[in-house]
């Protein structure tokens, strides 16, 4: 009975609050991707003189961009995407040409153990190797699948044909018959 017990808490995760870089005072993020505002006193004008006003601390509520990734409004700047909030607070300031990659390949995990700064050619490794690179049939302006492209590599038929059939160009044929093509899975 013990033992599981014991088990239980060295599975649970102990959330520890930091400052947002650049806001702090204001801000607090957890090491878990949480974002809190801190409760301060505020200056407001109104229409005959200035009074001061309590603002409570609150839990804020991420957003997901058309990207897939966690946003937050915080300040007066607009809104931040939340995993480089995270990682600036729990792995220091960003290195010159590095970006935050997400250790799991996951957009919406912003906790502190799945980020890291990485360079881009090394977080374009990790999205490859995790599946989520937006290459080939998966790239939202794709026009054909790979299947398709292995229909035209086999086809005798002439490149206005199969051009006008699968809706592209020409020279979109003539590329995929030559093998010049790039990010189709298994085609070079």
């Amino acid at each position: 009975m013990a033992d599981s017990a014991s088990s239980a808490q060295s599975d649970y995760v102990k959330e520890e609050w930091r400052p947002v870089v650049g806001r702090e005072g204001l801000y607090e993020v957890s090491s878990l991707g949480n974002i809190r505002s801190l409760e301060r006193t505020v200056q407001r004008r109104g229409r005959q003189r200035a009074h001061l006003m309590l603002c409570q601390g609150r839990q804020l509520k991420p957003y997901t961009d058309p990207k897939g990734y966690l946003r937050v409004g915080i300040g007066k700047k607009g809104s931040r995407l939340l995993h480089q909030i995270v990682c600036e607070a729990f792995h220091g300031r960003r290195p010159p040409g590095h970006e935050v990659a997400h250790i799991d390949g996951d957009r919406c995990n912003p906790s502190a153990s799945n980020l890291r700064w990485a360079t881009h050619r090394e977080n374009m490794a990790d999205r490859e190797m995790h599946g989520t690179k937006t290459a080939g049939e998966r790239h939202p302006q794709a026009k054909l699948s790979a299947s398709e492209v292995a229909d035209i590599r086999a086809s005798p038929e002439m490149g206005t044909v199969l051009a006008y059939k699968y809706g592209v160009s020409k020279a979109l044929i003539s590329m995929i018959k030559s093998g010049r093509t790039r990010n189709v899975p298994g085609y070079p």
